[in-house]
């Protein structure tokens, strides 16, 4: 990505990671950026657990 305002959450994680590398880590910021990544895939889940794990088991029992 050439422009820093177009880039993923995951990319602009492990990017502030490596910038604080030498500095000390701000946790904070940290588990903030992991929290706002987790958690729509923590709400899709919850929301379509029941669905999914019979979508893997569906061909099981025959």
């Amino acid at each position: 990505m050439s422009s820093d305002d177009k880039i993923t959450l995951p990319v602009a994680l492990v990017s502030f990671v490596k910038s604080q590398q030498f500095s000390g880590l701000d946790w904070g910021t940290m588990f903030a950026g992991m929290c706002i990544h987790l958690a729509p895939m923590t709400a899709l889940f919850s929301w379509l657990g029941n669905r999914i794990i019979q979508g893997m088991t569906v061909g099981i029992g025959r």
